[in-house]
């Protein structure tokens, strides 16, 4: 008994496939990075707090406590003063 195989459906086939999980892939790499984005963002807002709270330690003191207030405004505060900034 002799199977006759289509050789272009199958490799049409199977491009099909390889097609539709680079989109899957692509779909999850750009809904981690806009995840990622997020993140990265309140985080680089708290690493920009705890390197303005090491400054603050450098000055005389006298200083040192209006220095920290500064950086004692919340991220969700810091967000709403920086839209309202960016309207002005």
């Amino acid at each position: 008994m002799h199977l006759s195989v289509d050789h272009r459906s199958i490799s049409s086939h199977h491009s099909s496939i390889i097609h539709r999980r680079n989109s899957q892939r692509l779909g999850c790499l750009a809904l981690t990075l806009v995840i990622l984005g997020a993140c990265s963002t309140r985080q680089a807002y708290y690493a920009m707090q705890e390197s303005q709270r090491t400054q603050c330690q450098t000055r005389p003191p006298t200083q040192q406590a209006e220095c920290l207030a500064d950086t004692r405004i919340t991220f969700e505060e810091y967000q709403r003063r920086r839209a309202e900034a960016m309207r002005k």
